[in-house]
């Protein structure tokens, strides 16, 4: 990816929020997915915010997948 420049973190709030889970046909999550992105399209701050999670997540996974697995601290019991 291209550099992006500089972004400034000016703060946080609290949401209340609620995830909910849906089963959709393909077809309805195809013309929700269009709708979806007509309005959005020209809505820059939730556009920013949205490419910002996802690079955030990426970031997240990659570090995970990354990360050395801890030896485990169980001694064994020989004696």
């Amino acid at each position: 990816m291209d550099e992006l420049g500089q972004i400034k973190f000016l703060g946080e709030r609290e949401v209340k929020m609620v995830e909910m889970k849906f089963d959709l046909d393909d077809d309805v999550a195809d013309r929700l997915a269009t709708i979806g992105l007509s309005k959005i399209k020209y809505d820059r701050d939730e556009l920013c915010n949205y490419a910002i999670k996802k690079l955030l997540e990426e970031y997240v996974e990659r570090k995970n997948k990354c990360k050395p697995k801890k030896p485990s601290s169980k001694k064994s019991s020989r004696r």
